[in-house]
């Protein structure tokens, strides 16, 4: 909103990445051993579960707001 944004404008970056980030942060400050395990490369493996989640969630995010808006639950489709 300090960047000139109306109340209720889409912001998709501080909608989804924000959540995932602070999802991440809480998870790993209070579930270490499960975040760890979970999130935590084995040897030089590449994270891919990492890269859906960060693929899929706007993908999901958009189409649950849709069907919100679709429902009549949201004001706008976004």
């Amino acid at each position: 909103r300090r960047r000139g944004a109306d109340r209720g404008a889409k912001s998709p970056i501080m909608d989804m990445y924000d959540f995932i980030l602070g999802s991440w942060l809480l998870a790993g400050i209070f579930a270490w051993p499960w975040f760890s395990e979970t999130f935590w490369p084995a040897e030089h493996a590449f994270p891919w579960h990492i890269l859906v989640i960060l693929i899929i969630s706007p993908a999901l995010h958009r189409g649950v707001n849709i069907i919100g808006y679709k429902m009549g639950k949201k004001d706008v489709p976004w």
